[in-house]
């Protein structure tokens, strides 16, 4: 089963805009109109990550006498606690915990905090009530899209649009935990971390044709969105050392072909070898003996008749 089978299930999407005022931000948005933002989560604490490419040599000085940078070849990258920024960290945490909020990207633009999201229609109640409570407050926050959406392969597009991406993917072995039944016709649309580090929290998108769903809990079983955890100790492990090594991923996708999962990973080209090295040091360390890399690419859409 390929995505595109599955992309446009999460039909709707929400984006907003955050104005900032952190200090931060102010010296950011002096050499660097657009800069691509990562959220997670790394030991129980949320985090955002501000990428910055080559040039504003003087702000780079400037920041790093006060915060964290961290160099990766010409990317410098500095780490704020998401709870700097407020009012965005109380709008992300509201929206993904709907079960079919899947974030679909991040990033600073001038002054303000943009973030993307695609989510099942079923939830829009859930998403008009959270733009009620922002709308009635004076936090400079603005709803910049809300409707129809065009999918996870169009969110893509738009982060590539932003930066330029590559594609790493990889299988490892997959141990079922129960009776899964068929497990072809579905794919995994990573959404975050858990907080204590263990899971990854997923949205599964099954193919219209499937009967027999075993994984995961119901969003809309008419349209076949589901909500599961990625149970991988390897694939765990690989996202919690990104966060850590502040390497960002625009999108994860798993499927499981047989007895083997599958993970694609799309994150910025001047980071994919530093991702490909964070694998083998993984695989070395867990002395995991089934880890195959198999794709390595910069990303253009006929990546899309393989995954």
């Amino acid at each position: 089963m390929l995505y595109r089978n599955v992309d446009g299930k999460l039909d709707m999407t929400v984006s907003i805009s955050a104005e900032q005022k952190h200090p931060l931000i102010s010296m950011i948005n002096r050499d660097y109109q657009t800069v691509p933002l990562n959220l997670d989560v790394y030991g129980g604490h949320s985090y955002i990550d501000l990428f910055l490419g080559s040039g504003g040599g003087r702000q780079i000085e400037s920041i790093a006498a006060n915060y964290p940078v961290v160099r990766i070849d010409d990317v410098r990258i500095v780490r704020m606690d998401l709870e700097e920024v407020q009012v965005v960290s109380a709008v992300v945490r509201d929206l993904l915990s709907i079960d079919s909020v899947c974030p679909s990207g991040f990033y600073l633009e001038g002054n303000r905090i943009n973030a993307d999201f695609r989510f099942h229609h079923s939830d829009l109640r859930k998403i008009s009530d959270i733009i009620g409570k922002i709308v009635s407050l004076e936090n400079h926050v603005q709803i910049t899209d809300l409707g129809a959406g065009k999918g996870g392969i169009a969110s893509i597009n738009r982060i590539n649009d932003r930066v330029k991406l590559s594609v790493i993917s990889y299988e490892v072995a997959w141990t079922p935990s129960g009776p899964e039944g068929s497990t072809e016709n579905f794919m995994f649309d990573a959404k975050y971390s858990t907080f204590n580090d263990k899971e990854i929290e997923s949205i599964v998108l099954y193919d219209a044709s499937e009967k027999d769903r075993k994984i995961g809990r119901p969003i809309s079983a008419e349209d076949g969105v589901y909500l599961s955890k990625i149970n991988s100790d390897f694939v765990t492990e690989v996202w919690n050392s990104c966060n850590e090594k502040h390497i960002p991923r625009g999108s994860v996708l798993a499927k499981i072909v047989k007895d083997k999962l599958e993970i694609h990973t799309f994150l910025p080209s001047s980071l994919a070898n530093h991702y490909i090295e964070l694998l083998y040091e993984i695989t070395s360390r867990k002395k995991v003996d089934d880890f195959i890399l198999t794709g390595s690419r910069i990303y253009n859409e006929s990546i899309w008749d393989s995954i």
